[in-house]
């Protein structure tokens, strides 16, 4: 007879555990990922990756829909090709308005009339500015959104939100009866009226209902006790749902009802204006540019695209929109320029160029008495160089723009 043994085998002494442990565990430096410089490189490769495969699809959509025919009748991505010029021209018409109309609302406004304007003075700039070069910035702003969030009842449970008098406010205001001694399961599922707990019962007598109650399960020897507490208990399951699907219904209205007041406790927590807020609140940056926020919301044109690809390449590519909107600014400023020197040296074209250095010349020129040869106060190189002149000028003379409806409300 054979006798067959089982030996283990023996543990290899270099063998290595395979137990997963942590790099901490095993003194693994994690790799680093890319630099904030490679960062930045990387979303610009990306950025024109996506301008060329926009093109491309564009094209060949193009291409598709003429059949292969040089001569065939416009299609709607031609029409999308026309639009794209005139919707950048009028975009451009559009900033440059906005640029005119700075001056005289900042007049309005440090006179009073606040409502002139897209924005109060410089709106929220400070805080983003701000933002990014104060490296404690971004943790105060998410704890003033904690403390929000924190002191809101949407931060609250069911249980602890039916209670509370911002929700019975909020039910009073939709025309329930909320007196002192309100209860919410009483008052509002109405878990004492008898005919619902009647209806209740016949529920649990359907074998199709989810509340059915099979009182075959039960053995006689421990009488109705045991019964009646399962029918007590899905009872109480059975208002909890009630509860819970009214709720359900009215939260979401009750939520947008909450958010100004949450809006406006984070704008005053953050020294913003509720407009910038509410961006906060939802993920996202400040702003509110004050009287620049026409001007920083670039008006795409009048005409729609039709076509995905148009879409997708006019509309929505960033780099095909910042060269049409390059060449479009360029164009319109030097047609503003040779309307302003149609004026001549009159009133009209001395107050153009004093007020828009930037648009219509550089030289701080302004006349004492006007003409071709006026006499002109002499303000040195703001004068004899227009384009250090308007460099130097244009920044400061937007900056006093922008500051003056504070700077005299201040005073």
């Amino acid at each position: 007879m054979v006798t067959v043994r089982i030996r283990n085998k023996p543990d290899n002494p270099n063998r290595t555990s395979r137990q997963f442990t942590s790099p901490q565990d095993m003194n693994i430096v994690p790799a680093e990922g890319p630099s904030r410089f490679q960062r930045g490189v990387d979303m610009i490769k990306n950025v024109f990756k996506d301008t060329g495969s926009n093109i491309a699809d564009y094209m060949k959509a193009s291409s598709d829909a003429r059949d292969g025919r040089f001569f065939a009748a416009p299609s709607a991505y031609d029409a999308d090709l026309a639009k794209f010029p005139i919707n950048q021209g009028i975009g451009a018409l559009e900033l440059f308005g906005d640029i005119f109309q700075l001056p005289f609302e900042a007049g309005a406004q440090a006179l009073g009339y606040d409502q002139f304007g897209s924005g109060q003075g410089t709106g929220d700039m400070g805080y983003m500015i701000n933002q990014l070069i104060d490296s404690d910035a971004a943790d105060r702003q998410a704890m003033a959104i904690n403390a929000v969030l924190e002191g809101s009842p949407l931060s609250l449970g069911y249980d602890e939100l039916v209670g509370s008098d911002p929700f019975k406010n909020y039910l009073r205001g939709q025309g329930f009866n909320v007196g002192d001694d309100f209860d919410f399961m009483r008052d509002i599922i109405n878990t004492s009226d008898e005919d619902r707990m009647n209806e209740f019962f016949d529920m649990t007598q359907d074998r199709d209902s989810p509340y059915f109650v099979d009182i075959n399960k039960f053995s006689a020897a421990e009488g109705m006790e045991p019964y009646n507490q399962a029918l007590q208990d899905m009872f109480d399951q059975y208002n909890i749902d009630e509860a819970n699907q009214f709720m359900s219904g009215m939260y979401d209205d009750f939520a947008d009802a909450q958010l100004p007041f949450m809006v406006s406790d984070l704008a005053e927590r953050l020294g913003v204006s509720e407009g910038s807020a509410e961006s906060i609140l939802m993920g996202g940056s400040a702003t509110d540019f004050g009287l620049l926020n026409d001007f920083m919301d670039y008006y795409k044109g009048p005409f729609e695209y039709s076509t995905p690809e148009g879409q997708a390449l006019f509309g929505d590519d960033l780099i095909m929109n910042l060269a049409g909107g390059v060449a479009s600014i360029g164009k319109t400023n030097k047609l503003l320029k040779n309307m302003k020197n149609k004026l001549g040296t009159g009133r009209t074209a001395a107050v153009l160029e004093q007020l828009y250095p930037g648009t219509f010349g550089g030289g701080l020129n302004f006349p004492i008495r006007f003409g071709k040869d006026g006499a002109r106060l002499n303000f040195g190189i703001l004068q004899g160089y227009p384009t250090t002149s308007k460099l130097i000028r244009t920044p400061l003379q937007a900056y006093g723009t922008l500051t003056l409806p504070e700077f005299v409300g201040g005073e």
